[in-house]
C-alpha cells in the first residue's frame, strides 16, 4: 500500500509544470514559433492576448505589450488597439496618453469603431492631445456610423446634457478614415 501511494505520488510530481513554457498548450508553441520565425502578426497578436489574460502561459501583461507592438509593426488591427488601451490604462507599460492617442489613431485609420470612441475619449478629456470636444464628437459619430451602440449612446448623451448645437462635427470629407470594422 505504501509503495502505491509512493509511486502516485512520484507521477503526480511529474505532471506538475516545471516552467512557464509546460503553461502552454501544445497548439501554442507553434504559434511562438511563427512569432519567431515568420513574424506573423496574427500569432503574435494571439500570444500577447494570451500574455494579458494568462491564458495557457504565464499571465505577464510587459510580454502580452511585447508581442502587441510585434503585430502592431505590421498593421493588426487588435494590436494596434490594444496598444492604445494598455498604454491607456497603464497595463504592462507606463501610463502614456500620447502613445495611447499615437495607436488609437492607428486602428481608428483601419476603421475600428471602439478605438473611435477611446480616441474620442481622449479628445474630450484633453490627455495626450489638445482637449477638442468638437473632434470628439466627430469621433464617437464615426463609431456610431459604424453601429457602435455606445457611441450611440454617448452622442445621445451628450446631446441631453450640452444641447444639439454641440453635436455639429466638421464635415468628412478631407478624412481617409477607412469605416468598416475589420476582424
Amino acid at each position: 500500500m505504501i509503495r502505491k501511494l509512493s509511486f502516485l505520488m512520484v507521477l503526480a510530481s511529474l505532471a506538475l509544470p516545471l516552467s512557464s513554457q509546460a503553461l502552454e498548450a501544445p497548439e501554442d508553441r507553434p504559434a511562438k514559433r511563427l512569432c519567431r520565425e515568420e513574424g506573423d502578426a496574427g500569432a503574435q497578436y494571439a500570444l500577447g492576448a494570451q500574455h494579458f489574460k494568462g491564458e495557457g502561459v504565464l499571465k505577464d501583461p510587459k510580454e502580452g505589450v511585447r508581442y502587441f507592438r510585434l503585430a502592431a509593426e505590421q498593421g493588426h488591427l487588435k494590436a494596434q488597439f490594444n496598444l492604445g488601451v494598455a498604454y491607456h490604462k497603464g497595463q504592462g507599460v507606463e501610463v502614456d496618453f500620447k502613445e495611447a492617442v499615437k495607436f488609437y489613431q492607428l486602428a481608428v485609420a483601419q476603421g475600428h469603431a471602439s478605438a473611435h470612441i477611446n480616441l474620442g475619449l481622449m479628445y474630450e478629456a484633453g490627455k495626450g492631445v489638445t482637449a477638442d470636444p468638437q473632434e470628439a464628437l466627430r469621433l464617437f459619430q464615426l463609431a456610431a456610423d459604424q453601429g457602435n451602440g455606445d457611441a450611440k449612446k454617448m452622442i445621445a448623451d451628450r446631446a441631453t446634457k450640452k444641447g444639439k448645437k454641440n453635436l455639429e462635427a466638421p464635415p468628412q470629407k478631407h478624412l481617409n478614415i477607412n469605416t468598416k470594422v475589420i476582424y
